[in-house]
């Protein structure tokens, strides 16, 4: 199994190669790439398929990914590409937690009120970036 640096060069390197040929044949315009980079990013250093092990991307926040390692066996449904949308589900769940927590039930309305500020697409896109990043992560551990 590689080591998280090992993950994260490979990633880098496989997503400035589909970065030059998006940009190349003009696939997609450059803020929706700047997008899925976002999202690339956030999955390739915090939201990897490794915070079910006590790995780097979970260390740098055991308290937030405790519950979710004690639940989720290691390269049980956290190596599968289904995964990516339990570990996305399980963030958003803490976080509107931590929401209304601190601002009530009333913070819902406010953040929906936000969010819908911005176009779904760039939500894809995100999202689309943090599956890239989880599959190149997995793609790795299932050839080496």
């Amino acid at each position: 199994m590689p080591k998280y640096e090992t993950h994260l060069v490979f990633n880098i390197l496989s997503f400035a190669i589909l970065s030059y040929l998006v940009l190349k044949f003009n696939v997609l315009e450059i803020i929706n790439l700047a997008i899925i980079f976002v999202g690339f990013l956030f999955g390739t250093v915090y939201i990897t398929p490794d915070l079910d092990t006590k790995s780097k991307p979970y260390n740098k926040a055991p308290q937030l990914w405790y519950i979710y390692r004690v639940l989720m066996p290691h390269r049980g449904n956290s190596h599968e590409i289904s995964g990516i949308f339990v570990r996305l589900f399980y963030l958003l769940i803490i976080i509107l937690g931590i929401a209304v927590m601190i601002g009530g039930l009333d913070i819902l309305y406010t953040i929906y009120g936000y969010a819908t500020l911005i176009q779904p697409i760039y939500y894809l896109m995100l999202i689309l970036g943090i599956i890239i990043g989880n599959f190149l992560h997995i793609f790795l551990d299932w050839i080496t």
